[in-house]
């Protein structure tokens, strides 16, 4: 739903923003010319989706993670970027929702290793850790999906640990069970695995759905800016 999506604004092509769904309207422009969702962009050769660290937004003041697509100006230049914040809460909310036993975590990984969101009454891993030094995130860097033992740092007790790609995203989902829990219903256990991550499919999709609606505004937006920089 829209409420996934706590933000959406647009960052021309030198890393101003034009305009913003929070804060003051209509929205002052701020610099955000060192903010990853737009170097990110900036620097690429391709339309890809970029998904940032969760981070506290200059404009709301509220922890997101960014969502980013570029665009073109009418002449092929590159015209600047759109941005759809998401609240992390509402990925732990879905989280707490599902039944994942008394030792169960989920978490949401990023292919940079670093953690986008995380719930579930066990686990160590917690929102914007970084674990690229850790087995799991070797695991991750070889591209496969994975189910897995594991010892749970907290308690010491052994754990299964399925890790999956969500597909076209650059994201993992991770689900940790505690072992003897798992092997008690391993039928139910796999189809947790794979609800969790079409449960995170369908909020990144949600939101993709609101930044492909806004495009053709962006669009229009962008040749404004273009005749407004070439009138100045």
């Amino acid at each position: 739903s829209r409420d996934i999506v706590v933000q959406m604004s647009i960052i021309d092509a030198h890393g101003m923003m034009r305009d913003s769904t929070a804060g003051p309207q209509p929205a002052p422009p701020m610099d955000l010319s060192d903010r990853a969702h737009y170097t990110a962009q900036r620097d690429s050769k391709e339309d890809q989706l970029f998904v940032s660290k969760p981070m506290i937004g200059r404009v709301n003041g509220k922890w997101s993670i960014q969502l980013s697509r570029r665009f073109l100006n009418p002449d092929g230049s590159f015209g600047g970027v759109i941005v759809a914040s998401l609240d992390p809460d509402h990925f732990t909310k879905f989280y707490d929702k599902v039944d994942l036993a008394s030792s169960g975590a989920i978490s949401l990984i990023g292919s940079d290793g670093v953690i986008r969101s995380a719930g579930g009454v066990g686990g160590d891993l917690k929102m914007g850790q970084n674990i690229s030094d850790s087995s799991l995130f070797a695991r991750m860097q070889t591209g496969l999906n994975s189910t897995f033992e594991a010892v749970d740092p907290e308690t010491g007790r052994d754990q299964l640990v399925a890790l999956r790609k969500i597909k076209g995203q650059p994201l993992w989902v991770s689900v940790a069970l505690d072992k003897d829990e798992a092997l008690a219903g391993t039928f139910a256990d796999l189809r947790l695995n794979i609800a969790g991550a079409a449960v995170l499919t369908l909020l990144i999709l949600a939101a993709m759905e609101v930044m492909f609606r806004t495009e053709a505004g962006v669009q229009e937006k962008s040749t404004e800016l273009e005749q407004d920089r070439k009138s100045v």
